[in-house]
């Protein structure tokens, strides 16, 4: 196998935590391109990714997923939460242990905060699209 072929298998690979494996985002036989896309971790701007690291950006107290939502002027009924979770996984917003009441539900929901690394990122342009994949 040449280095190309071995960053492809390397790839199909799930990533491993214990409780839970964490599958690639692009197929196995999708070209290296789309792999790169799937890898970058910096959102285009207007896309809803890029609007809930802002809201987290101009709240760094923390907010929950659907306050972050909220902010951003998203649909409630949208996938938020996993683009949240995204974010998560790129290391731009981090878990805390605090939690708020859900408004409507009365659940208690984890309070979500921008880390340092999405701090600089926002501070260096705040809109991601014109950070390319060099200024990570």
């Amino acid at each position: 196998m040449d280095e190309v072929e071995l960053e492809m298998e390397r790839r199909r690979q799930p990533i491993s935590f214990g409780l839970f494996d964490i599958q690639p985002k692009a197929r196995a036989s999708d070209p290296a391109t789309s792999h790169n896309a799937a890898d970058a971790i910096l959102p285009r701007s207007g896309t809803a990714k890029a609007r809930l690291l802002e809201a987290h950006y101009t709240h760094p107290e923390g907010l929950t997923d659907r306050e972050a939502a909220e902010w951003a002027g998203l649909n409630l009924r949208s996938e938020y939460a996993t683009r949240c979770s995204e974010l998560v996984r790129s290391g731009l917003l981090c878990d805390t242990q605090e939690t708020r009441p859900d408004p409507d539900t009365k659940a208690e929901r984890m309070v979500r905060r921008i880390t340092t690394k999405g701090c600089e990122l926002m501070a260096r342009d705040p809109q991601p699209a014109r950070l390319g994949r060099s200024a990570i």
